[in-house]
């Protein structure tokens, strides 16, 4: 519906080539779920150990092929690293798990209501914390505390929610997150355009400014 750019560049293999290294160097790669526009460069690393929540990886092995799992993406039975939700260290008002073989600077935190096992992957730079939140929420008003909403976005995360109380409940928590401790953790979604923009050089959006 959205009719990305299919641009091989673009591609996280092809990244990780510009930036000097061999696929073979890739070691681990933390996920937050496995829907088909998350999973789909597994294959390229077919020598990476795949952190993801137990229930995710057991939703998408039982569901695929659908519309949101293709069998195709792990078909080189990538090494699995599971997780269950509990238990964690508490962290900011949510459950932190360690991903293993990984140091304390990152984190799996179980954000539901998107897919069965979806989850943000937190990193520390410093004093601070980046918590990339997937699609936990695809807008970033939503986390403010008008709770506005973009109508395109939208619609698609309610038309693929497995759970709209647990996904609204997800984001409240979220929007308490950014409340009380914005200035020690920075969110960002998967799918927002306008926060995609603060990483990239020219911090310019495609489309209008919201």
């Amino acid at each position: 519906m959205a009719q990305p750019a299919l641009d091989e560049e673009e591609t996280a293999i092809r990244q990780i080539a510009r930036l000097g290294f061999a696929p073979s160097d890739v070691r681990h790669i933390i996920l937050t779920h496995l829907d088909v526009d998350h999973s789909g460069g597994l294959p390229d690393f077919p020598d990476a150990h795949v952190h993801v929540l137990a229930s995710e990886l057991d939703a998408a092995l039982s569901q695929a092929p659908s519309f949101r799992y293709r069998p195709a993406h792990w078909a080189h039975e990538p090494r699995w690293v599971t997780y269950d939700s509990d238990p964690g260290e508490p962290w900011y008002g949510f459950t932190a798990l360690q991903p293993k073989g990984l140091p304390q600077e990152i984190r799996l935190v179980p954000l539901g209501g998107h897919t069965t096992g979806h989850s943000g992957i937190a990193v520390q730079r410093g004093d601070r914390w980046l918590l990339h939140c997937g699609d936990a929420y695809y807008y970033h008003r939503e986390l403010g505390e008008l709770k506005e909403t973009h109508p395109l976005l939208d619609m698609v995360q309610t038309s693929s929610q497995v759970s709209r109380d647990l996904r609204l409940g997800t984001q409240a928590r979220l929007r308490e997150l950014v409340r009380e401790h914005g200035d020690e953790v920075e969110v960002f979604s998967a799918h927002d355009p306008w926060e995609f923009a603060r990483y990239t050089d020219d911090g310019i959006p495609t489309g209008r400014e919201a």
